[in-house]
């Protein structure tokens, strides 16, 4: 008897699992097989930046490796865009080094990504596809020397942005799709 049932529970504990581990078919979508192929939280480093997969925002997001250099951004990775710079993802790095580029990929620069970062130098130029400027980005970037041009596209710089970047001496350039500009967002500019 007790074999019995052993034996009527295994078979019961085998049915079950087939029946749920067919499961409901989820059907292949661009989206899914994305979500599958990188991980939520997958992470490359190339040079001074890591790349992290976030899949709220379909694509990666860059921030500090802790390497030092000249600082070189991918605009896409495994065919995936990069689409945001972190909060604070270069924050206070003097070590870091050449004229910044920001890739045409960016939507996003995060509140104080590069603020006091004394390393970087030459114009800065903020490509259409950036929207949104986060508070203190660059503040203290000393280094960054030249114009400051925002290109079409940005709609919003957060509070003190460029303030105590007392490198950009040259013009500024403000695109008519600019809708909010912080509290001294360009304090003090020569």
């Amino acid at each position: 008897m007790k074999k019995l049932t052993s034996l009527c529970l295994i078979l019961l504990f085998v049915s079950c699992f087939q029946i749920f581990s067919s499961g409901i078919t989820v059907p292949k979508t661009e989206n899914n097989l994305k979500a599958k192929e990188y991980e939520e939280h997958e992470t490359i480093v190339l040079g001074c930046v890591r790349y992290t997969y976030d899949f709220r925002v379909q694509g990666y997001v860059a921030s500090s490796s802790g390497f030092s250099g000249e600082l070189i951004f991918f605009p896409q990775i495994k065919d995936i865009p990069v689409v945001a710079i972190a909060p604070y993802a270069f924050w206070g790095r003097s070590d870091l080094y050449g004229t910044l580029v920001i890739p045409s990929s960016i939507k996003t620069i995060g509140a104080g990504a590069f603020a006091f970062c004394s390393g970087l130098w030459g114009d800065l130029l903020i490509p259409s596809n950036v929207m949104t400027i986060g508070k203190e980005a660059f503040y203290g970037c000393t280094g960054l020397s030249g114009a400051l041009i925002l290109k079409e596209g940005v709609s919003s710089i957060g509070d003190r942005a460029f303030a105590n970047c007392y490198g950009l001496e040259g013009r500024i350039v403000l695109p008519e799709s600019l809708t909010t500009i912080g509290e001294d967002s360009f304090s003090p500019w020569k």
